[in-house]
C-alpha cells in the first residue's frame, strides 16, 4: 500500500523539525528561507522621520496583492518595506543585517 500524501507530508515535517532541534545552523537557514530576510518594525518618531525619507524617494520595486500593497526602497544602503492597506497608516520593515543581535 502506498503512503497517502499527507502521510509523506507529516513524515517529511518530522525530519525538518528533528534536522532543526540537532542542528542551529540549518534552522537559522531555514526559517531564513521560508520567511525571509530578519526585519523590524519602525514605530513613532523613527517611523515618521523614515517616512518623510522614503516619500521623497522612488521604491526599488512595488507588489499589489490586491487587499494590500508593498514598495520596497533602498534608503542609503538600508532596505525597507512600507506596506499600506486601506484606510490605515502604512507600515514600514527595516531589513536586518543576519550579524545583526536583533535576529
Amino acid at each position: 500500500m502506498t503512503k497517502s500524501t499527507i502521510e509523506l507530508l507529516e513524515e517529511a515535517a518530522e525530519r525538518i523539525r528533528v534536522r532543526m532541534e540537532n542542528d542551529p545552523e540549518y534552522a537559522k537557514e531555514f526559517l531564513r528561507s521560508v520567511m525571509g530576510p530578519p526585519t523590524r518594525r519602525l514605530e513613532g518618531e523613527e517611523h515618521e522621520k523614515v517616512w518623510l525619507l522614503l516619500q521623497m524617494t522612488e521604491p526599488v520595486r512595488e507588489t499589489n496583492n490586491q487587499h494590500s500593497w508593498c514598495a520596497e526602497y533602498n534608503l542609503g544602503g538600508k532596505m525597507y518595506d512600507v506596506h499600506f492597506f486601506p484606510d490605515e497608516e502604512p507600515f514600514i520593515e527595516e531589513y536586518l543585517d543576519e550579524d545583526s543581535p536583533n535576529t
